[in-house]
Formats: C-alpha cells, structure tokens, sequence
C-alpha cells in the first residue's frame, strides 16, 4: 500500500469517526450519571481558579482527582460554552487524537495496513465511541497510550530506522513531557511510565547500540519527566 492510498484511507476514516461520535450527541448517552455530574463540578471549580487535590461534596470524605482533564474541560467550556455540547466535545477531541497517534504509531512499527486497521477498528468500535460521548477523565488514557507509544517509537532505534538530524531532541522532549503528564491525567499513567521505563532500559542493554548523542536525549526525557512529575 503506497502511502497516499494510506493518507486518503486514513481521512476516511477520521470522517467516518467523527459523524459516529457527534452523531446525537447532546441526547446519546441520556443524561448525565453521577460521575459526569461530578467531574463538571470540578471543571467548574478549576474555572473559577480553585485547582485543588482533594474535593469535598456536600461533607462527603474529600477525593483526590488528576487536574489535567479538569483544567483543560475549563479551558474548551470557557471557549464554547459550557452547554452540553461544551462539556462532551473535549472526550470526542481527544477520541479522534487518540485515532491519529494510533494510525502514526502503527503506521512507523508495522506498516500501512497495520496502522490503518487498528485505526479502523478503533474508529467504529462501541466502547471507544461511547468513551468519547463521556464526561470522564478515562477518555484522556487511550490518548495517553498512542501518544507514549509514537513517541518511544520515534525517540528510540526501532527496527533500526534512521533518524533525520536533530529529530530526536524533539521527540525525546515530547516523550518526557507526556510521560510526566500522565501521572497528572489518571492514575494508570503511573503503570505507563513503569512500563516505558522498562522499555527504554531494555533498549539501552540490549545488543543494538545507541549513539552518546541518543543516550543524551533519552537522559533528557528522563529529566523532564522527573522534574515535571
């Protein structure tokens, strides 16, 4: 598969997951539950400049909330309204993000069809669809997942690609910022930055030998991730 055939197939895509995701958006789910209820009063209190650790309803035990989410649903609402609309249209965003790192991710490790077919199955699948219909911080994880996944791929020697020079200092910057930010978006960002630390040592021991300037890089991302964590 040529790599245009894969672009256009790619859009197609994209606009077939963007009319399954803003398709009745504002009555499909119906209502709000109580999670979403809650995740707006946050939003709301992050608007007002009240950004906080620990949250306490009508004299409930105080609950510790990842902010990110919050502060950016604060931002869009503040942007275009704070309707119903409003506050989904940040989850179906982050769904079609989530869409395009994955076809990228696929696309550099496997190929063409590989990245086209997990973007495909993502696109018309219920649960990714109905994640992106939510007022939850969980739609930020698959985003969150494709992103660290494009970018270990591109700020490391897999499959022993060549690199253009100077490429990796921003692939190394964007890898730590994302990994420091996860611990700020849900609690499984923990679990991704385990793992990612886990990959990136197996790299560096493994039999494929890395550049200094490529170590440096990766030490880096490394830094920022602990400064920005």
């Amino acid at each position: 598969m040529s790599s245009k055939i894969s672009f256009w197939c790619a859009v197609i895509l994209l606009l077939i997951a963007a009319t399954l995701r803003l398709w009745n958006i504002t009555t499909l789910p119906a209502g709000l539950s109580d999670d979403e209820i809650t995740e707006i009063r946050i939003a709301e209190f992050a608007r007002n400049g009240n950004i906080e650790l620990f949250y306490t309803f009508g004299g409930e035990q105080p609950e510790a909330r990842e902010g990110v989410y919050h502060i950016a649903l604060a931002f869009v609402t503040s942007l275009v309204g704070n309707g119903t609309l409003g506050y989904r249209l940040l989850s179906v965003w982050s769904g079609m993000l989530t869409l395009a790192m994955t076809y990228a991710a696929g696309k550099r490790l496997f190929g063409h069809l590989a990245g086209l077919s997990a973007m495909a199955l993502l696109s018309i699948s219920f649960w990714p669809i109905l994640l992106s219909r939510q007022i939850t911080p969980v739609a930020f994880v698959p985003l969150l997942v494709s992103a660290v996944l494009l970018w270990l791929a591109t700020a490391l020697p897999v499959y022993r690609r060549r690199r253009k020079p100077g490429e990796n200092t921003s692939n190394a910057t964007m890898l730590g910022i994302i990994l420091g930010l996860g611990l700020y978006i849900h609690p499984i960002g923990l679990l991704v930055l385990v793992f990612s630390f886990l990959f990136i040592i197996y790299m560096v021991k493994s039999p494929l030998r890395m550049s200094r300037r490529r170590l440096s890089y990766i030490s880096f991302a490394l830094l920022l991730t602990l400064i920005i964590s």
